[in-house]
């Protein structure tokens, strides 16, 4: 997929954005939580499956259960696995929980359980609604997303995601740190409900990509891209911040009513932090046109 070498990122001027600036960090929302669409990362999936396709998912959930056991059996494997959940709890805490897990066979299927769930599923269809959507709830919470744009002179996220002009719109090169930016997904905007085929689809892994790239087509106007990371193998801060690369802020736009105090702190941050390097907007409405421009402060 191309992607826009700029991207925008339009925000509130709040005690974050101004951490984030000084650290070089960007926050990456919790779509369990997070965001203000209640369809966002929450469709409903498609759950018409065939015995066969229900078993072979049930087989293949067996397999994974099984290599992560066979993953923890090393101590150091363990607790490094299970601090990604645990941060903030002691080594013997971290013994206990282990020693649970170990212990509990019924984390593998035994295949006559396969073949007893199988026609248990297949008996009533309405099961299969709430093993899929389970699956699916705990998919999304290993993922964090930061949702970017291709626009930067859009007067209606301006309001939603600035404060009412009051905020400012960071332009973000892309090329400047890739890693950061890396796996992008281009939001498709659709007018029908989409399917997804949970089970159909496990092998691929794209479950949440899919989720959490459809939105309804009345927000098109947002021209959405989101870089999306797996907590288990990102290094965040605080669950939610990720450092960037600095030379990855090219510009800030402030919004119309950014309050004058606001633009010196910033001022003082580029100059301190980055060497007067980030290039510094004011925006103005552009008379005759639903459109704003942007003059240069220097």
């Amino acid at each position: 997929m191309n992607v826009p070498r700029f991207l925008y990122k339009y925000v509130s001027l709040d005690k974050r954005l101004i951490s984030g600036l000084i650290n070089h960090e960007m926050w990456f929302s919790d779509p369990t939580k997070d965001f203000n669409d209640p369809y966002d990362c929450r469709l409903t999936y498609d759950t018409d499956n065939s015995p066969q396709e229900i078993r072979e998912y049930l087989e293949k959930v067996n397999h994974r259960r099984t290599e992560f056991l066979k993953r923890i059996q090393n101590h150091t494997e363990q607790i490094a696995y299970i601090r990604r959940y645990y941060s903030d709890i002691s080594y013997q805490e971290l013994d206990n929980i282990l020693n649970e897990i170990l212990s509990n066979q019924r984390l593998v299927f035994t295949s006559d359980f396969i073949d007893r769930r199988t026609d248990q599923i297949t008996q009533n269809p309405k099961s299969i609604e709430t093993i899929v959507n389970n699956a699916a709830r705990e998919d999304i919470k290993d993922y964090r997303i930061l949702c970017l744009t291709a626009e930067p002179n859009n007067i209606v996220m301006w309001a939603h995601y600035s404060s009412n002009h009051q905020g400012v719109c960071l332009k973000l090169d892309t090329t400047n740190d890739i890693p950061f930016f890396t796996f992008p997904i281009k939001v498709k905007y659709v007018r029908q409900y989409p399917k997804y085929n949970y089970i159909r689809e496990y092998d691929n892994n794209n479950a949440f990509k899919y989720i959490a790239g459809t939105k309804f087509n009345s927000w098109r106007y947002e021209k959405e891209y989101r870089i999306i990371k797996n907590i288990n193998n990102t290094t965040f801060r605080n669950t939610g911040l990720l450092s960037y690369d600095k030379s990855v802020l090219h510009s800030i736009y402030f919004g119309i009513h950014t309050r004058d105090e606001d633009i010196e702190l910033i001022t003082n941050i580029n100059y301190q932090y980055f060497n007067n390097r980030i290039k510094l907007y004011k925006a103005k409405e552009k008379q005759k046109y639903f459109k704003l421009d942007y003059l240069r402060i220097k």
